[in-house]
């Protein structure tokens, strides 16, 4: 067999196990709810409060930390994640109080959402940092979304 043979069969091979990644990749990408051609608008504005102020003698203050969420609850009760309009960043937001209006995309129809909220700080350890949390809330809410149109749900914590 020539020298061309081999190469040949090794690019050939090359490019079918990226075409396979890149299929495997594409499936498993976003894990978003496809909100359909024309979705509803779910606009939330979200004021978070970590009351609690982690500090260490050495370090001084930690900063608070927060993961949040909007998530779609099916019948089945499993959960899925709503997608942002603007690719708006969730998780490890640094800032406290933590403020955000935030417009999410759903399907037209009568649904049930579900809003996560977690604050948290990383503390030195032997082994580098862990997370401790500082609290947050699961809060569920039933919305009728209307096609092409924009509903505003407003969230507090801690609740007032």
């Amino acid at each position: 067999m020539s020298r061309w043979g081999n190469r040949r069969s090794i690019l050939f091979g090359a490019l079918g196990l990226l075409a396979l990644a890149a299929l495997f990749l594409s499936g498993c990408a976003g894990g978003y709810v496809d909100p359909g051609p024309s979705p509803a608008k779910l606009r939330v504005q979200l004021k978070a409060e970590a009351k609690q102020r982690p500090t260490s003698w050495r370090r001084g203050a930690y900063p608070v930390k927060w993961d949040w969420g909007l998530y779609l609850v099916r019948d089945d009760k499993r959960l899925a994640r709503l997608k942002t309009a603007d690719g708006q960043r969730l998780t490890a937001i640094q800032e406290n109080p933590l403020l955000r209006d935030t417009v999410f995309l759903l399907p037209p129809g009568r649904h049930t959402v579900r809003i996560i909220l977690e604050a948290y700080y990383y503390m030195p350890h032997a082994e580098g940092f862990i997370p401790v949390s500082l609290g947050g809330t699961v809060r569920d809410c039933s919305v009728e979304a209307v096609q092409g149109a924009e509903k505003n749900l407003k969230f507090t914590y801690p609740e007032q």
